[in-house]
């Protein structure tokens, strides 16, 4: 444990240099969510073990819906766009069809999942 709360440490010192910078504040962010946030999420998975899938899904999750969301708002500039177009009800968006759990499991089929409103 003590390895990767230096490691955590070492890299909160290069996000400190980052800032006094004056660096824009998403790149900071950006740093901080690759070098930082890996580290301890990972630390968190060594230490509780089965536990810590709850915490790591729940920022999967959010990391997906939020970047999910960016993409449905700003249409016409990512590839996918055409993922988040929706049915002709407009309470759904359209889904592609997905033969393999590769496919299934990677971002867009789960980014349009995660957007569209569970209907009961």
């Amino acid at each position: 444990m003590r390895p990767l709360v230096r490691k955590a440490q070492q890299r909160l010192y290069f996000l400190r240099k980052l800032n006094h910078a004056h660096l824009p504040h998403h790149l900071l962010t950006n740093f901080y969510r690759s070098a930082i946030e890996s580290i301890l999420t990972y630390c968190c998975t060594l230490h509780r073990g089965e536990q810590a899938g709850s915490p790591l899904l729940d920022i999967y999750t959010g990391r997906l819906g939020k970047k999910a969301t960016d993409i449905s708002k700003d249409h016409h500039h990512h590839p996918g766009h055409y993922l988040f177009s929706p049915l002709p009800s407009g309470r759904r968006f359209r889904t592609i069809k997905t033969k393999t759990n590769r496919l299934r499991n990677s971002f867009d089929p789960q980014a349009v999942t995660a957007i569209t409103p569970e209907m009961h």
